[in-house]
């Protein structure tokens, strides 16, 4: 290994080690116990004028926020529209009503003032631990989508370290999409991903081999109502879950709860559907092998 890749892998593996984040976990969570929230597009719809949120997804908050179960919720992207002091105050002012630890992981509307994200909630890529659980939070923007080596190297060493029951790996963009192999799957947009997407040649093996239980959560989805509200994948032991909301029809949040390392996720409609069981509702993910 020549000084240079020993220098990234060093840096990655450290960044890994000791990522701290001032909206990270803390210590009342029952490694053994918890569930969580996970939210894409909160936003809403496109040139939609919201104090701060989605309504329909602000109706639902109310009714889930006092509930005791619920130890955190994750923000899989788009949290404004305009990345500006006073969206982002707006954004806190309504989270802290909340009462609940909010984690976010960042979309390219957010990161348009890379700056003052920076500046108000720190790095826009880390991870953290509950128990034998390992989350993730990716910031692809400027890497055109796919996971640097490094770092995707990096996991692998701490996962191969510590086995890991669960890893949770939480992204605003869908870096599994492929036109020709998750065809219903239609993002958002395409904002700067790269003409070459790495994820079945090299980030999807990694990930299988680590021996871990997966879930990967993408947040780009769902901001029309054309039919790509949700999209549950699974390949192995990696499941590919593509959630969000915006076009008031199928919008979607995500409920997990990992109990003794079984994880158990209820999908909550944010019209009048009918909740639902997600972990029987994945769909093989068909690649060439």
């Amino acid at each position: 290994m020549n000084s240079v890749l020993r220098s990234l892998m060093c840096f990655y593996l450290i960044w890994l080690a000791n990522s701290v984040h001032a909206q990270d976990m803390d210590s009342k969570t029952d490694p053994n116990d918890f569930t969580f929230i996970v939210a894409g597009h909160v936003y809403g719809a496109p040139n939609s004028k919201n104090d701060p949120f989605h309504p329909p997804f602000m109706k639902a908050m109310d009714s889930l926020k006092n509930s005791d179960s619920i130890d955190f919720m994750v923000l899989t992207g788009d949290i404004v529209q305009k990345s500006n002091t006073r969206s982002w105050d707006k954004v806190d002012n309504y989270l802290a009503g909340l009462d609940m630890r909010v984690i976010f992981a960042p979309g390219n509307h957010d990161l348009t003032d890379r700056e003052l994200y920076t500046e108000r909630y720190g790095r826009s890529n880390y991870s953290f631990e509950i128990g034998n659980n390992l989350f993730l939070i990716l910031d692809l923007l400027e890497s055109g989508w796919n996971i640097p080596e490094g770092r995707m190297n990096a996991i692998w060493n701490k996962c191969d370290e510590h086995r890991y029951e669960n890893v949770f790996i939480f992204s605003h963009h869908i870096f599994w999409y492929d036109e020709e192999i998750t065809p219903k799957i239609k993002p958002n947009s395409l904002y700067a991903k790269n003409d070459v997407l790495l994820f079945y040649t090299k980030t999807l093996p990694l990930l299988e081999s680590i021996r871990s239980n997966v879930y990967i959560y993408g947040g780009d989805v769902g901001a029309n109502a054309i039919g790509s509200e949700l999209s549950l994948l699974k390949h192995e032991r990696v499941h590919l879950i593509a959630s969000g909301m915006g076009g008031e029809k199928w919008d979607n949040i995500l409920k997990v709860s990992v109990k003794n390392e079984i994880v158990h996720t209820e999908l909550i409609y944010l019209q009048n559907h009918k909740s639902e069981v997600v972990d029987t509702m994945f769909t093989k993910l068909k690649v060439d092998e």
